[in-house]
């Protein structure tokens, strides 16, 4: 029965291939793979952004990387860690380490330290992983189109602006309400390297947006605009292999603050 049963397994069907090898469309593999990682209780990602910005004739650059990592195989206790550097011409590097262990997420801003207690959605918010994350989701992609380098899959893909605008908007809140600030995203393109495990290799995106300070915080009489180009690429390091996240070893020197005053009064 077990020989029976292995050679109907290997029988080819109508259109030659087996029934394990069906093809895939280019949105069921990156579904695919986005669901995997998304279900992942540890992930490890790089992230690198160039961003420049037009504002009354003026231009501004600025790169970012970050390392990020997320342990969550015990839900009472997620465990959230990112460092980042921010580069910006003639102004230099800033490093930001954050780490959101039990509950408290502690923030190293170039020497500048505090702690406060927020939940794992507030820091993930705060530490910008959210943006990464929304990134990948596979419900606001569309014409996906597929092609193959060796067992990977490239899939290029556009977004969908509205459903993006949409995710963004729920998710900064109470935030672009009281910084005045709020993001329109448009022209969002992608491409995604997955390997033939349906592991999420990589994704660059490039995009177009429009930030608009309504001047509530500003202090002018109207609203004012910047155009701003995005380029981000992602990196995912390892999905469910384990990760190494710690609070910091001086937490003596860490500053207890308010939420409200860590998130601008939107947590």
């Amino acid at each position: 029965m077990t020989l029976a049963f292995t050679a109907c397994s290997g029988k080819e069907t109508s259109s030659g291939k087996t029934p394990a090898e069906k093809t895939l469309t280019a949105e069921e593999i990156y579904k695919t793979a986005a669901k995997k990682n998304q279900d992942a209780t540890t992930t490890d990602m790089s992230i690198d952004m160039k961003i420049d910005m037009t504002a009354d004739g003026e231009s501004i650059s600025m790169n970012m990387s970050m390392r990020a990592m997320a342990d969550m195989t015990d839900e009472n206790n997620i465990k959230l860690g990112v460092a980042s550097v921010t580069s910006i011409p003639e102004m230099g590097d800033t490093k930001v380490n954050y780490a959101y262990i039990k509950d408290t997420i502690y923030v190293d801003a170039a020497g500048i330290k505090y702690k406060s207690a927020v939940t794992p959605e507030v820091a993930e918010s705060i530490m910008g992983n959210s943006s990464a994350n929304e990134i990948i989701n596979a419900e606001i992609i569309k014409d996906a189109e597929l092609t193959k380098d060796g067992d990977n899959s490239i899939i290029t893909f556009k977004f969908d602006e509205s459903l993006y605008n949409d995710i963004l908007n729920d998710s900064m809140g109470e935030m672009t309400e009281v910084s005045g600030i709020s993001y329109e995203f448009k022209d969002m393109t992608g491409t995604a390297v997955i390997d033939s495990d349906y592991n999420l290799k990589s994704v660059k995106v490039t995009m177009s947006a429009v930030m608009t300070n309504s001047g509530a915080e500003a202090g002018t009489d109207g609203a004012q605009s910047a155009e701003m180009n995005l380029e981000m690429d992602i990196t995912v390091n390892s999905i469910g292999q384990p990760v190494e996240i710690s609070a910091p070893s001086d937490i003596e020197n860490y500053t207890d603050i308010s939420a409200d005053m860590l998130t601008g009064g939107a947590a």
